[in-house]
């Protein structure tokens, strides 16, 4: 799952970690994929540049590199699924193809590889739901959207890959994904907006697959803003935007769920949605665009609720695209990564002390 935070001014802390000299640029970013933290510590942010190639910009623990992944041969990327650090240490990143299978690049340990993991049966992929890693994180899970309209999963059951239909809710048509997130380690929660404005999410509970209507805030529901599970990851909250220009919330309190309204900036109306994260394992950091062009992030300070304005990028450019939300050092400092009108990929981030933007460049 993704999760998230905001961030804005401040340049040179923690032992130079941002300290970076953007490449030439060559490749344009044209899509963004995801970011996870590997070890814990050291951000991936995955793109998809205009030379077809897949890209990852990421901190070694001493210095920020660009990296080109490549691609299968013979094959052009059409989706962005998502990505997760497998046994927290090995990224892997799934991606659709233009041959309509489901691509997958990943780190062994030694070697970076690509694998296809084939299609859904008698469908071609649509878009992403999410991706989680379960049981430990050793267990890799890939939810897609299908062409036949279900949610489709493929996973890795310990010795092989498989394919699962999810099918989808009784009634109406997934219209679009929300985002999923692993409930106890274990157990996925894939939330999807149905064709009927309602939030739906398809659960395992440990022994069965179900569908459940989660309902609707008193706006109607126009794009996710973040999955994540709370207190020991055993309290989902699912985050989307309203009608209405408010964030709003669905979640779990351990014995029912509820709706929220978390509103919006003072004199802002939530435009767009980049990316979310579980600060210290139950401080959620919500990071939107608003209306004036700013990064916003609505958080949990532990007692109650607040909005902040991040700014935006140095340079006034314009925020495109979320690009992904970790969390890093024991989850307690949050980096948000986005595309910009420069072409370049950005992040806002927590030192620790101060927020501060850092300009990352662009696939050399």
């Amino acid at each position: 799952m993704r999760a998230v935070t905001r961030l804005s001014v401040a340049m040179a802390a923690i032992s130079g970690l941002l300290l970076f000299a953007p490449p030439p640029a060559q490749a344009a970013i044209s899509a963004p994929v995801d970011a996870l933290a590997v070890d814990g510590s050291r951000p991936y942010a995955f793109v998809r540049a205009s030379d077809g190639n897949l890209w990852v910009d990421w901190w070694s623990g001493s210095a920020w590199s660009w990296a080109n992944q490549g691609r299968p041969s013979g094959v052009s990327f059409t989706a962005s699924i998502g990505a997760v650090a497998v046994d927290g240490s090995r990224p892997y990143t799934f991606l659709g193809g233009s041959d309509g299978n489901l691509w997958m690049n990943w780190w062994s340990g030694s070697a970076w590889n690509w694998a296809n993991q084939g299609k859904p049966a008698g469908a071609s992929i649509i878009d992403g739901a999410g991706v989680v890693a379960l049981d430990g994180g050793s267990r890799p899970y890939a939810f897609v959207r299908g062409s036949d309209g279900n949610l489709w999963v493929n996973w890795w059951s310990g010795s092989a890959w498989n394919w699962g239909n999810l099918g989808k809710p009784a009634g109406p048509s997934i219209a679009a994904s929300i985002g999923t997130v692993a409930v106890d380690g274990s157990r996925p929660y894939t939330f999807i907006l149905g064709t009927d404005g309602n939030l739906w999410v398809n659960w395992w509970s440990g022994s069965a697959w179900s569908w459940s209507n989660q309902g609707k805030p008193s706006a109607t529901i126009t794009g996710g803003a973040g999955v994540m599970a709370l207190d020991n990851a055993s309290r989902p909250y699912a985050f989307v935007r309203g009608s209405d220009g408010n964030l709003w919330v669905n979640w779990w309190s351990g014995s029912a769920w509820s709706w929220s309204n978390q509103g919006k900036p003072s004199g802002v109306a939530v435009a767009d949605s980049i990316g979310s994260v579980a600060v210290d394992g139950s401080r959620p950091y919500v990071f939107i665009l608003g209306t004036d062009g700013n990064l916003w992030v609505n958080w949990w300070s532990g007692s109650a609720w607040g909005w902040a304005n991040q700014g935006k990028p140095s340079g006034g450019y314009l925020i495109r695209d979320g690009s992904g939300t970790i969390a890093l050092d024991r989850a307690s400092r949050p980096y948000a990564f986005m595309t910009a009108s420069d072409g370049n990929l950005w992040v806002n981030w927590w030192s620790g002390s101060a927020w501060g933007w850092s300009n990352q460049g662009t696939a050399p």
